[in-house]
This record gives C-alpha cells, sequence and structure tokens, in this order.
C-alpha cells in the first residue's frame, strides 16, 4: 500500500510564482556591501581621473560654433526651459563642469553619496550630450553614464565612506569599537541588483553591436575584406602602424570578424552562466586593447565596468588577511 501522500497538482498560481520568485532572488541575493562600495570608487576615480569632460573642449565647442549641429534629447530638453543663448555659453558650460566635478570627489570620498553620485551622473550626462550635439559622437561614454546612475540609486555609500563614518559616529555610545570591521562584512540584498543592472547593461551594448553587424553587414562581414577596410581607413586616419599591416593580412582580418561578433553576440551568456565570466572578461580585455592598438578606437569605459562582475571584496579581504585580520560575513536585510 503506497503511503505517500498525493502530490499538488501545478496550479496556475504556482505556475505565475514560482518563475517570480526566482526572478527575485537572481536580482537580490545577499552580497557583501563592500562589493558595491570598492565598484563605487573604482567607478568614480576612474571617471575623475581618465573620462571626465574636458573644460578645455567643452569651452572649445561653445566658443568655435555659432549654434548646435544635432542637438541631443537631453540637450534639446534643457534648451526648451533655459534659453539656448544662455546655457550655450563659456560661462554656463564652466559652472556645470564644476558642480560636476565637486560631485565626483564627494561620491569617491562617500560624502552624501547617493546625492553626489546622481549630481556627477547628471552634469556628466550634461556635458556628454553638449559634446555630441556638434557632430562627433561615440559609444562608451553614454553607457558608462548610465551606470553612474544605476550606482546612485543603490546604497553604494553604507561602508567605506564618510557617510558611513558619520554614522557611527552618531551611533557612537554603546558601538563596539570595532563596528568599521562589522560594516564593511555586512551582506545586503540590495548590494547586487546595481551591479546585474549594470551587467545587462553592457551585455545589451554588446549584443547590440553584433546585431547591428549582422544586419548591416551581412555576410560580407565575414569575408574578411571588410574588415580589412575598416582596419585601413582607421590605420591611415590615426597613424597606426600596426593596424596598416593587419589589414594587409586577410586571414587575419578574417579571424578577427569572426572572433568579433561571436564574442559579442555571445557575451549575454554570462548573465546565466557564471563560469564564463572570466573567459569573456579576458577575451574582452583583449579585445579592447587590441582594438586601440589597431584602429585607436578606446573602450577604456567598457574595461572598467567589468569591475561589476568581480567579488572585488575578496581582494580586500586577502590584503586584511595579509596583515592578519580575518573578516567573516554577517547578513543584513538592508
Amino acid at each position: 500500500m503506497n503511503d505517500r501522500p498525493p502530490s499538488k497538482p501545478l496550479t496556475w498560481k504556482l505556475w505565475l510564482t514560482q518563475p517570480l520568485a526566482e526572478w527575485r532572488e537572481w536580482w537580490f541575493q545577499p552580497v557583501p556591501l563592500m562589493r558595491l562600495a570598492l565598484v563605487r570608487i573604482v567607478f568614480v576615480a576612474c571617471h575623475l581621473i581618465f573620462f571626465f569632460p574636458s573644460l578645455a573642449r567643452q569651452q572649445r565647442l561653445v566658443s568655435h560654433n555659432e549654434s548646435f549641429i544635432d542637438p541631443q534629447v537631453l540637450i534639446a530638453m534643457i534648451v526648451a526651459i533655459v534659453p539656448e543663448s544662455m546655457f550655450r555659453t563659456v560661462e554656463m558650460i564652466t559652472f556645470i563642469w564644476i558642480i560636476t566635478l565637486l560631485a565626483g570627489v564627494a561620491a569617491l570620498v562617500g560624502l552624501f553619496t547617493r546625492a553626489s553620485l546622481f549630481v556627477l551622473a547628471a552634469g556628466t550626462a550634461t556635458l556628454v550630450a553638449h559634446g555630441f550635439s556638434y557632430g562627433v559622437q561615440h559609444h562608451p561614454e553614454a553607457l558608462f553614464t548610465i551606470a553612474l546612475f544605476v550606482m546612485a540609486f543603490s546604497p553604494c555609500g553604507a561602508v567605506l565612506s564618510v557617510d558611513a563614518w558619520r554614522a557611527a559616529r552618531r551611533r557612537a555610545d554603546g558601538v563596539p569599537a570595532d563596528l568599521g570591521a562589522q560594516q564593511r562584512r555586512q551582506m545586503s540584498s540590495n548590494a547586487l541588483w546595481p551591479l546585474l543592472c549594470i551587467q545587462c547593461l553592457l551585455a545589451l551594448a554588446y549584443l547590440n553591436a553584433g546585431v547591428c553587424k549582422i544586419y548591416m553587414g551581412g555576410l560580407q562581414w565575414f569575408d574578411g575584406y571588410t574588415m580589412q577596410m575598416h582596419l585601413l581607413q582607421d590605420a591611415i586616419r590615426w597613424d597606426r602602424p600596426m593596424g596598416l599591416w593587419v589589414a594587409q593580412q586577410w586571414w587575419l582580418a578574417l579571424v578577427i570578424s569572426f572572433f568579433a561578433v561571436g564574442f559579442e553576440v555571445a557575451f549575454p551568456l554570462v548573465l546565466f552562466w557564471r563560469r564564463l565570466v572570466p573567459w569573456f572578461l579576458v577575451m574582452g580585455l583583449g579585445m579592447h586593447i587590441g582594438i586601440f592598438a589597431l584602429q585607436a578606437a578606446p573602450f577604456w569605459q567598457f574595461m572598467v565596468l567589468y569591475m561589476a562582475f568581480l567579488p572585488v571584496e575578496r581582494v580586500w579581504d586577502w590584503a586584511r588577511r595579509g596583515r592578519g585580520v580575518m573578516i567573516q560575513p554577517t547578513t543584513s536585510a538592508g
């Protein structure tokens, strides 16, 4: 006689709630707040040091052009409120640049972290869109600016920040002396979603690039000659001797054509099979370094965004273990 209780039939509620629960679990797995804080510091530091819009270029664009050539959507929205004659001045652009820079410094040290990051992202978006409104546009700046906006809505200032230090000072009475260490090892269910969002945006950017190559180039993209043409044009324009040599090697151009499309179209797989992450990140680093060497196309922002895939808090733990300090994670509902 079978004593097993009868199994419950799959109802429409179970079919609906189970995928939603798995979807929520994917976005909100607890991870160390330290990971998010370190990514914030690296993103903002790289932005301020390497990617921050040039004030001289911004002023030159205003001074040497009578009006916008191709006003971007954000600029069109701004000049709908602020007259173009007032916005398109050296003084206004300089003011926006200074406010954005100060917000970036505050975001780096974690002072009013979320507000500072939002001002940094908004100011950067304005300056980038202003530069794009004169007819020259690039790819990496937009994606990195969106990543800054995403970080602005995350608890990336919960640790390793002036905000965290001030909060600890306010709770100083009766708090153990190792509060900083306790904060650094906290786990949070809200620390992963911003990193996953950046990962998804980067995957979509790569997928879009690969699909556009296939859609616009068709089979000609895979004949090797199309890649030779692009390499030759950029090598001559930007004086890239290595690019000029590769452009004369048909078989190398053919391999590069297949690799570029294959990498870009397959990159979203890292979102579902995490074991592929190290391989794709290494290939991505090699690809972008090669693109810069052959075509002088800088995609350094994409390479920095790879930080969103890495458990960078392990580097911090490793450094502290080297000083004889062990860190054990604790959980937090935040």
